[in-house]
């Protein structure tokens, strides 16, 4: 078992080793600093098994997602595994029990952040339009609180661009999102996926930006859509509407929002704006 352990086999190219063994091989390097011989010998064991056994193999992906006793960095590398077989064209979703173990691991707010963030990564490459995945990615940014240190609410946000027509009224709702993570994650799938209905829908988004029962992150976040917009399609400044509402902002009571709303104007029509002093708290408010 010693020999099988660390000669012959963990020389061989990896593409060579069946994935059930390379699942069981990770598992003994994170144990093999506190592995004594009795330890050595029954991974080695299982190891030895998990090359000879046909069909699912000692290891199975399931068991690990599923057993919270393993170490968070066997069970991430798992789901790194599984995140290169989707890539590659591997259709996760057909095997029912593996894909709801990731799901129930996207969803679960007791897990470790890595794990979620890594299900995430599955499921945003997943081709399907599971409505289950933007159950739990909605739930996620509605409940779930803001966490400066975390971008698990963020990352969440782009599991709702499936190329289904829900998706665009979804990510608007996000646009008023007090979390900047968010509302801007909404604005660059929408930028990618839908810039043409966004910008048909732009009086939408300058009625974010008057809104002031909205934070002021979220309104400002809303006026740089509409600066982006324009550089995509131009034709802003003939709309009157919007510039409109635009110089109604130059007089809003928060500095932040005047200034980064004279900045999108000049942008726009060439033209400069008075808009008095702002503090670095107001600037700070339209940031974060």
């Amino acid at each position: 078992m010693f020999l099988f352990l660390r000669t012959p086999f963990l020389s061989l190219p990896e593409k060579l080793i069946p994935d059930r063994v390379l699942t069981a091989i990770m598992e003994y390097h994170f144990k093999s600093e506190k592995c004594g011989l009795f330890c050595f010998l029954g991974e080695s064991f299982k190891i030895t098994a998990a090359y000879f056994k046909k069909g699912p193999g000692v290891y199975e992906y399931v068991k690990i997602l599923k057993d919270k006793t393993k170490s968070n960095e066997l069970r991430a590398d798992v789901l790194l595994s599984i995140y290169n077989q989707v890539k590659a064209g591997s259709e996760v979703e057909k095997d029912k029990e593996l894909y709801e173990a990731i799901l129930k691991i996207a969803a679960d707010k007791q897990e470790h952040i890595e794990l979620r963030l890594r299900a995430f990564d599955i499921l945003k490459i997943v081709k399907n339009n599971d409505p289950k995945v933007k159950e739990i990615a909605l739930e996620i940014i509605r409940n779930e609180p803001s966490n400066p240190f975390s971008s698990v609410k963020a990352s969440a946000t782009k599991l709702l661009a499936k190329e289904a027509p829900g998706d665009i009224d979804l990510l608007f709702d996000l646009l008023e999102s007090d979390d900047r993570r968010v509302s801007a994650n909404a604005e660059d799938l929408l930028l990618k996926n839908y810039p043409r209905e966004a910008y048909w829908r732009i009086g939408e988004i300058v009625n974010i930006a008057l809104d002031k029962k909205l934070k002021p992150v979220a309104r400002a976040g809303a006026i740089g859509f509409i600066s982006n917009l324009n550089r995509i399609f131009g034709g802003v400044k003939e709309n009157q509407e919007v510039i409109n509402a635009l110089k109604k902002l130059l007089n809003d009571e928060h500095g932040g929002i005047r200034g980064i709303t004279a900045d999108v104007l000049e942008e726009i029509t060439g033209e400069k704006y008075e808009i008095g002093t702002v503090t670095e708290e107001e600037e700070n408010e339209i940031l974060w």
